[in-house]
């Protein structure tokens, strides 16, 4: 592999090697530029606008509905083509604008968070986005930052994760002339390197392997439409085929006319069991919650994430940048007594400038001591996550050592221990600088060391943490902080915060595999966690039954990101992080967590609401068609009995009782929590409106039946007008539930639609309509020839099969709360 990205480039390609202080000069930045030597990929986010167009076009759906136009254009039913075209050019154009209104919302919001690189060019230092980079370019490597060009270090010492590329979990040690790899991140260090293959040629391009990849959540909603569609795909098409052989077998006259009539009664029949709107109807509600979001310093980079937040009944968080706002003020040094001849500014000074360590806790140190660089270096340890310390061994000076004092040394008298507990229990973390005149060898210190100095530093609150910790408990989300700090600081800090059970405290340090799974199900703050206890911590709780969402601003909270059912990063922290997670708060403001979770709810709210409507349809098209299918077959060939209805007798239904209501239910507002299971409760509320409306309209047919002398419709007309009001009532019925309780928005919004529709069903009876001279009746209604006994019939069937569908809807709602318990019992 190395080999073939050797000869990526061309042979005549010249190669520089600059001064690490004065880097490229601009005129040969720019003919890399010119020769294209960038490290500017193709960058896809999301669908391309082409994949857009034809997913939106080219779906499973919109191919079945050009394959029945074609066919009524053939049977000569032009009337029928205009509704046809009108419901597939109404989901093109809304999926398009919806899908190209995101996908701009995305590409704007990720300039926010791409990843940016810092090198230096004509002895100047700049930020610059990693696209920019070229060949030979001289940039800087701090901790947390992804490495996105292949290089060799020129200066300095870094600890590298190449797991992404090699799967290799532990850290590894780089210094001068080692390479590092696009797609690995720096743990810890400082380094300063020179890019060796950029763009298309670095390593991570070459096995189309990154980190920006993260794994999608698992979501109720996208299993559950996967669901219906896939049953539905299995049986439409054989169900195509019989019903029109067995309506052509059925239909009177001549072959082309039997022909006609079978193409047109299929054709109404499928359409009917359709739910064309419903994944687009889902895309848009999702669509609408990442742009509202947005608006809200928040980047969805996975849509159906939104879901998994709302749905999440643990939030596992780091105390560093949650709770408090990340920055960092020392408040207490004590020097021990030995030691208070020598300057603790000048040794603190010289270690962090041999460390190059560049966390927030390192940043408080440098804001207090400063840097100094008087002392020769001999030996480098930088910081990391998993070691809790850092150091450094000097010419003369022996070997400083800066970190958690149990991990450098347990050798300490009581009286540093009780110092050390006083200042966690007023929610301080406590480095201790410590000393020893060995060297450090192989990576590791000195296994005794005396304790210099005791620095006390202060994480900074935040103020809204109180209030948003408050929300999360009022809504049954569970609270667990998971720190690297010592646990009686993490304690105190959520007491302040407010956090319930602040008390029940555990040290991770030590503990096996099997101890963290089992603390995990029992405490709620663990502290001295490591990377990997993260992930053990998130995967116990959803073994439990949990589910889990994560937040996390470091390059150590990335194995329990992906381990989360959501991942929350905060745009303040480490490249990699952002790159691993489903959300980024672009303003790294926790106190935006409530805001998505209400959108959330909104979201899996409200297409319950909405997908709910679109299976009723489906549910009673198909109760219609296997019911008259099977009359059909029973009445013999010639008998004229077919599926009722046309095309466009659904088309009331479906623009006023599901298409605009679901739209405008999709926007409204919606905080309540999420209640049981997607599918089932989509179905537990399609299944009794499709049955009832199904009934209602088959007792318009069974009424009307003259047994004696065998004709089941003496007029069909009468009989399909009637169909038709008590199909479009019991339809607005349905959207009456849906919109229950009524708030004063749902209220307009049932009495508009409800007013509107009622006009148009009139008006297009009232006015007529012709077409090339033909008078055409759009929804083959006829008012007029229906009679007052019609009338009451109607207004009978209404009522009974209303109350039937209220009472279906109770017995279903309750089944289901009653299977529940019955399943909950039994596990117990």
């Amino acid at each position: 592999m190395k080999e073939e990205m050797q000869n990526t480039f061309s042979t005549k390609t010249q190669r520089y090697f600059p001064s690490i202080k004065v880097g490229l000069l601009d005129e040969q930045v720019k003919e890399r530029e010119q020769n294209k030597l960038t490290n500017k990929t193709q960058v896809r986010t999301g669908k391309s606008y082409w994949d857009i167009i034809v997913s939106n076009i080219l779906s499973f759906f919109n191919i079945f509905l050009v394959i029945i136009i074609i066919l009524e254009i053939i049977a000569g039913h032009f009337e029928d083509i205009i509704a046809f075209l009108v419901v597939m050019s109404l989901n093109i154009t809304l999926g398009l604008i919806q899908d190209i209104r995101a996908k701009k919302m995305l590409e704007k919001l990720n300039l926010t968070t791409a990843p940016t690189m810092m090198v230096i060019r004509n002895s100047k230092t700049l930020e610059i986005s990693t696209d920019e980079a070229v060949l030979d370019d001289i940039f800087i490597l701090d901790s947390g930052k992804q490495i996105c060009v292949d290089a060799i270090i020129k200066d300095g010492t870094i600890e590298v994760d190449e797991s992404v590329v090699t799967g290799e979990s532990l850290s590894v040690k780089k210094t001068v002339g080692d390479e590092i790899l696009s797609g690995s991140f720096v743990i810890s260090g400082h380094a300063i390197a020179q890019t060796e293959r950029i763009g298309k040629a670095s390593f991570s391009e070459q096995i189309k392997s990154t980190a920006k990849e993260f794994k999608r959540p698992k979501s109720e909603i996208l299993k559950s439409l996967n669901s219906i569609f896939r049953v539905i795909s299995y049986f439409i098409l054989p169900l195509a085929f019989v019903l029109f052989f067995t309506n052509y077998w059925t239909a009177t006259g001549e072959t082309l006319i039997r022909i006609k009539a079978a193409i047109r009664s299929t054709s109404a029949s499928l359409i009917g069991m359709i739910p064309a709107g419903m994944l687009l109807f889902t895309t848009m509600t999702l669509a609408v919650g990442v742009i509202r979001l947005g608006n809200k310093k928040t980047m969805v980079q996975e849509l159906y994430s939104i879901e998994m937040l709302a749905r999440s009944t643990t939030l596992c968080f780091d105390k560093t940048g949650t709770l408090t706002d990340g920055t960092m003020s020392v408040c207490n040094v004590k020097v021990m007594d030995k030691y208070k001849k020598k300057n603790i500014k000048t040794i603190i000074g010289n270690l962090l400038n041999a460390t190059k360590d560049s966390n927030q806790t390192a940043i408080a140190l440098i804001k207090e001591f400063g840097i100094d660089s008087s002392f020769k270096i001999k030996e480098i340890l930088p910081f990391s996550s998993s070691r809790k310390f850092s150091a450094a061994t000097f010419a003369w000076e022996g070997t400083y050592i800066i970190g958690a004092l149990e991990f450098i040394t347990s050798d300490v008298d009581e009286e540093i221990k009780n110092y050390l507990e006083s200042e966690a229990k007023k929610g301080y973390r406590v480095l201790a600088l410590c000393h020893t005149m060995r060297s450090i060898k192989k990576d590791k210190i000195p296994a005794k060391s005396n304790v210099f100095a005791l620095i006390s530093i202060k994480d900074n609150v935040r103020a809204n943490a109180k209030e948003t910790i408050q929300w999360f408990k009022k809504n049954n989300v569970n609270i667990k902080i998971i720190s690297g700090d010592n646990p009686i600081t993490v304690s105190e800090i959520a007491r302040q915060c407010g956090v319930d059970n602040y008390d029940q405290v555990v040290n991770l340090d030590g503990m096996t595999d099997e101890e963290v799974k089992q603390a995990a199900l029992t405490k709620t703050i663990f502290g001295r966690v490591k990377p990997k206890q993260k992930a053990l911590i998130v995967e116990a709780l959803k073994e439990h039954g949990e589910t889990v969402a994560m937040t996390g601003d470091g390059v150590n909270d990335i194995v329990a990101l992906k381990c989360a059912d959501c991942s929350i990063a905060m745009n303040s922290g480490a490249d990699a992080t952002k790159h691993a997670s489903h959300l980024v708060l672009t303003d790294s403001d926790f106190s935006h967590m409530p805001e998505i979770v209400y959108e959330g709810r909104r979201v899996v709210n409200n297409l319950q609401q909405t997908c709910s409507l679109f299976l009723t349809k489906t549910v009673f098209a198909v109760l219609i068609s296997f019911i008259f299918l099977i009359a059909s077959l029973c009445a013999g060939a010639g008998s004229d009995v077919t599926y009722p209805f046309l095309p466009q007798n659904l088309y009331i239904w479906e623009f006023a009782g599901i298409g605009a209501a679901s739209f405008f239910l999709s926007l409204q507002p919606n905080k309540d929590t999420i209640k049981g299971n997607f599918i089932n409760n989509v179905i537990s509320d399609a299944i009794p409106g499709g049955f009832s409306i199904a009934l209602a309209v088959l007792m318009v047919f069974i009424l009307k039946a003259n047994p004696i002398t065998g004709n089941t419709i003496p007029n069909d007309e009468v009989v399909r007008t009637m169909s038709m009001i008590i199909m479009s009532v019991m339809c607005f019925i349905v959207l009456l539930r849906c919109c229950i309780p009524f708030n004063k928005y749902r209220l307009i919004l049932y009495m508009v639609i409800f007013i509107m529709t009622s006009l148009v069903f009139v008006i297009l009876n009232l006015v007529p309509i012709y077409i090339n001279g033909t008078k055409i009746n759009i929804f083959q209604i006829y008012l007029n020839e229906l009679t007052w006994v019609n009338c009451l019939e109607i207004t009978i069937i209404v009522l009974v099969f209303s109350g039937l569908y209220f009472l279906l809807c109770f017995v279903f709602k309750n089944y289901i709360t009653f299977k529940k318990k019955v399943f909950k019992s039994d596990k117990n």
